[in-house]
């Protein structure tokens, strides 16, 4: 099976580097288009950066 995803993670100078704060795998399914792939991953992202912002109000980020 095939997947994709998003990552939600910190901001480094090495692009893709920070450390990751929540993250979810989106199954490529048979018949997939680009359309209808990225609905699914945009639904994701909505979600985890909800969960990000959840995670970060309850860090110590000083």
């Amino acid at each position: 099976m095939k997947v994709t995803g998003s990552t939600v993670h910190y901001v480094t100078p090495e692009v893709d580097a920070g450390p990751v704060i929540c993250r979810e795998e989106v199954a490529v399914q048979p018949g997939d288009t680009e359309e209808t792939l990225h609905e699914r991953i945009k639904a994701v992202e909505h979600r985890l950066l909800v969960e990000a912002v959840k995670i970060l109000r309850t860090e110590d980020l000083s």
